[in-house]
């Protein structure tokens, strides 16, 4: 009889790299989008994924001006857990109206 031990992370393959975009003109908010959440581990066997918000699994998101932190997390089947966080900032781009009145 052999025994498998399992501890190898399971592989979100998604860039966890931080975003930042602004908002068009005169609105507070932004659609941004990046690469959907895939897992991948060395099993073969399927792989549990989830968000902190169910939502940030499918982009794009809507998101106002500020900053959000995306977190993601893959378990596989014996719950070896992996997680991959990424910021993502918009800003607001403001039309500022300014009139000299005599």
């Amino acid at each position: 009889m052999s025994l498998y031990i399992d501890v190898t992370l399971p592989v979100i393959n998604s860039t966890c790299v931080d975003i930042e975009v602004t908002a068009p003109r005169g609105q507070d908010r932004a659609n941004v989008s990046y690469e959907a959440p895939r897992a991948t581990d060395n099993s073969g066997k399927p792989v549990n994924l989830w968000a902190r918000r169910d939502e940030y699994l499918s982009p794009p998101v809507e998101r106002e001006e500020g900053e959000y932190i995306m977190t993601f997390y893959a378990q596989d089947w014996v719950h070896n857990t992996a997680g991959c966080t990424f910021v993502i900032t918009v800003n607001g781009e403001y039309k500022c109206c300014y009139s000299n009145v005599s």
